[in-house]
């Protein structure tokens, strides 16, 4: 008998192994196999081949599970991303699988997952026993971390009483070391004392605990039964629904609905730092337990337990919250798919390949697991809206904001006209200065809007005008102030500024371009009795960061929040009142078709965090431009105006949705090769498809890690033809490694480049 094994490279194949084991091979299982001249590679088995190959086969080395830990509705997935995206099914298993999957030979067995099982902790003796705890503590006098860590215990236990057993409850240890400052280590000690019993247990749900009643407003009502309708005509749902109006709620009761058919819900969001204060609502609408965490920042234990409960048909169900990684967990027993704010670019995975969408990849998985999908935003892509008209999604649409809250107030400010009557208090006008003063007056917080993160996006010498650039890009380095580096935000790459300049030695230099650390310190100047918190990429780093800084904004402690993109994205603070965006014109300049698209979804977010309860709230926009289209439309919140003209214009001028586009990008470390590789490449492509080829040219940032850079671009009509269109570029692009002079050329084909 023989196998087809997908291995982690970058071919468009499987490859075929001889199976020598006693145990019978599924798709699913994982193998360690031989692979040229690798000793060892961990695979996947794909298919079952009965008959022999007309060639030798190498026998598997080692069958490292003893069930399938991959679904083959995940085989399946992995499948159409390689054809869609046109990207080696190789690379998908290795995006797809997480770390703890890909055992290497020196790994030591056993070869398994676990059963789902996790560490719980228990009090030693009975409740009726309370004289046995204070005891206790006497005896860890000397021992104060394991003392905090039984006290810990025991505070837990407090919410979790069951009053008709003799004992107090089993507590797991994540549970543990998530909400406490225990540490494994003490409790271990404290088993070695005879404190505290282990038990490795399942975390099953015998009755769905009871949450906080989800209640609905009439139009959140209506929306959710349009939604069971949508469903019911196996349509992906587009819910429309103003910032504002109530759609977390409306997920929460699909959830709670899913999960008491006994089936699993997931809840993709587009930023791994709005998982923290969304656990908090889930957990507390749908009860403790049932909600799980799933993205590159959550632990391995918990990422592990994750995929197991998925696996395991015994494990009550469960909300996973995940970020666009979540698309690839085996999800054969989920009810439904939600994707918030589905416009958000972040769901597009760009580096490194497969450069899907989750957004489109979760649609698909729901087709064909046979579940409901939800597509929720204020903002639709153009492309969900395109659909939703088509009849291809059904559309709910949410017209109101929940409760008594009214849409913001949004006015432009000319920064012409402030600027050259000299009223501005640093990056502020003067009546947005004057506005935060207020509201800082009434106990509110204010929101200012920078997207750019770091000090300065330039250092230029005042003697000849050189700009500091990256060593392995061709674009300035960004000055961070409070690591006093230079940073590459392309690379990564990061330096001491230079003392001189290396064009003429001069040694005085200036800070061009403001980006959110200098606003935090320009804020601090002009307000210096106000608390101000910024929240950006290097702020919120650390895994427990975002959870603390909600917990300050909730609780007041914040009066100026100052952040990138980052808090457009869903957060929910009520005591925002104002807004500030700092510099809007950069989002409608950039050279990219869909600029006026995405600086409507980024304004409207933003002003979509304020007066979100009783307070209607107030918006500045500052601009050179506010007679400027896009930001009227903010201003009226005329969304569908603004995708209708959007639409035209991109139906008169060829662009998505109305074909597709593929993005080719050819890198070289040598320019002269790179440009001569680009040239030869889109030869061969106008010969072949005639029009729809533009290109080649330099991308704005040509040079990125050493890599020189050329793009070609193609369009392609939408229709059934389209799959045999991609095949036959897929087959050109790999036809340019048969020339000796452009072998070493690398070439990454990215399929709906936005």
């Amino acid at each position: 008998m023989w196998v087809e094994v997908i291995l982690p490279v970058p071919v468009h194949s499987t490859f075929t192994y001889f199976w020598n084991e006693s145990l019978k091979p599924i798709p699913g299982l994982r193998v360690h196999v031989s692979f040229g001249r690798q000793n060892c590679l961990m695979g996947v088995i794909q298919k079952i081949q009965e008959n022999r190959p007309d060639f030798d086969c190498k026998p598997i080395l080692r069958v490292l599970d003893d069930y399938p830990r991959i679904q083959i509705q995940q085989i399946n997935l992995w499948n159409w991303i390689s054809d869609y995206y046109l990207c080696p099914i190789g690379e998908v298993m290795q995006s797809a699988l997480p770390a703890f999957f890909k055992l290497k030979e020196s790994d030591s067995g056993p070869y398994t997952l676990g059963d789902g099982s996790v560490a719980h902790w228990r009090w030693y003796a009975k409740k009726s026993d309370s004289g046995k705890i204070s005891e206790v503590f006497s005896q860890l006098n000397r021992a104060k971390l394991q003392s905090e860590a039984l006290l810990s215990y025991f505070q837990i236990c407090s919410n979790q009483l069951d009053m008709d057993s003799e004992y107090y409850p089993w507590i797991s240890q994540d549970f543990l070391l998530e909400y406490s400052s225990v540490k494994a280590v003490q409790l271990n000690a404290l088993k070695e004392k005879g404190f505290l019993k282990k038990s490795m247990r399942h975390s099953i749900i015998e009755a769905i605990p009871e949450g906080e009643k989800i209640d609905l407003s009439d139009s959140q009502l209506d929306a959710f039964s349009s939604i069971k309708k949508g469903f019911s005509m196996g349509k992906p749902v587009l819910l429309k629904g103003e910032t504002g109006s109530g759609k977390t709620e409306i997920y929460l009761k699909l959830a709670d609905d899913i999960l008491k058919s006994g089936k699993h819900a997931l809840l993709l969001v587009p930023e791994i730092a709005l998982t923290a204060q969304l656990y908090k609502r889930i957990e507390k609408s749908l009860g403790r337990d049932l909600v799980s965490v799933y993205h590159s920042k959550a632990s391995e234990s918990e990422r592990r337990d994750v995929w197991q409960s998925l696996l395991n048909p015994e494990t009550g169900p469960r909300l996973i919250l995940a970020a666009r990684s979540g698309i690839f967990l085996p999800l054969n027993h989920v009810g439904v798919i939600v994707v918030d704010e589905e416009h958000e670019t972040s769901y597009k995975q760009y580096e490194p390949s497969p450069r899907y969408h989750a957004r489109d990849v979760a649609v698909w998985i729901s087709k064909k697991i046979k579940c409901g999908i939800v597509l929720g935003s204020a903002t639709p892509s153009i492309e969900s809206f395109h659909n939703a008209n088509q009849l291809k999604y059904f559309k709910v649409e949410l017209k109101e904001r929940f409760g008594s809250s009214e849409p913001p107030k949004i006015e432009m400010l000319s920064l012409i006209k402030y600027k050259s009557m000299k009223m501005m208090k640093g990056p502020l006008s003067l009546p947005a200065a004057e506005l935060i003063e207020r509201v800082l007056g009434k106990n509110q917080q204010a929101l200012v809007f920078q997207n750019r993160r770091g000090y300065s996006p330039y250092r230029t010498c005042m003697s000849c005008g050189w700009t500091e650039p990256c060593s392995e890009c061709d674009v300035a380095v960004t000055f961070h102030k409070e690591s006093k580096l230079l940073k590459c935000h392309y690379c990564g790459n990061s330096r001491k500024p230079s003392k001189k300049c290396p064009s003429c030695q001069g040694s005085a230099w200036k800070l061009r371009g403001i980006g959110t650390e200098r606003i935090e310190e320009s804020l601090d100047e002009i307000f210096p009795d106000a608390n101000i918190l910024r929240i950006d990429s290097d702020s919120a780093r650390k895994k427990k960061s975002m959870s603390h800084f909600i917990e300050w904004l909730e609780t007041g402690k914040v009066d100026i929040l100052v952040g990138t993109q980052m808090i457009g994205k869903g957060i929910d603070i009520s005591g925002l009142s104002i807004a500030i965006i700092l510099d809007a014109d950069n989002a409608l300049q950039m050279p990219d078709f869909r600029s006026h698209e995405r600086a409507f979804q980024l304004f409207s977010q933003v002003a979509g965090r304020t007066g979100r309860r009783q307070n209607q709230g107030h918006v500045i926009i500052q601009t050179v431009a506010p007679e400027h289209p896009v930001l009227l439309a903010v201003q009226k919140g005329a969304y569908d105006i603004m995708a209708k003209s959007i639409l035209e214009d991109r139906r008169l001028y060829h662009y998505p949705p109305f074909v597709k586009m593929v993005k080719i990008e050819l890198r070289h470390s040598k320019e002269v090769i790179v440009e001569d590789a680009a040239k030869f490449l889109a030869e061969k492509l106008v010969r072949s498809f005639g029009g729809g080829v533009l290109g080649p040219e330099k991308p704005a940032v040509s040079r990125i890690k050493n890599f020189h850079l050329q793009h070609i671009w193609m369009k392609f009509q939408n229709g059934k033809s389209l799959p045999m269109m991609k095949e036959k570029l897929r087959k050109i692009n790999n036809s340019i490694y048969f020339s000796s002079d452009f072998r070493s050329v690398k070439i990454h084909i990215d399929v709906d480049p936005y």
